[in-house]
């Protein structure tokens, strides 16, 4: 089993710091909510996330998943 944390819990850390505590405290993966305390925007985020990919992998970091706000209703449709 491996141990991850997602970054929502932590919204003022840049995603070096982000990564340097989770080496730090032992952790195997990340789950990536934000990217320097902005919601991940998938499609014009894309190579924000990429980046921070590599700042992982750069430290044996797992990227266990990650995480978007969406809206599944259209409540006025």
């Amino acid at each position: 089993m491996k141990y991850a944390f997602t970054n929502l819990a932590c919204p003022d850390w840049s995603i070096e710091h982000t990564v340097r505590e989770a080496v730090r405290l032992g952790y195997d993966a990340l789950e990536l909510r934000l990217l320097n305390g902005e919601v991940i925007d998938p499609v014009a985020g894309a190579e924000r996330v990429e980046q921070a990919v590599e700042v992982c992998r750069a430290r044996q970091l797992d990227v266990c998943a990650f995480d978007s706000s969406c809206r599944f209703n259209l409540p006025n449709a």
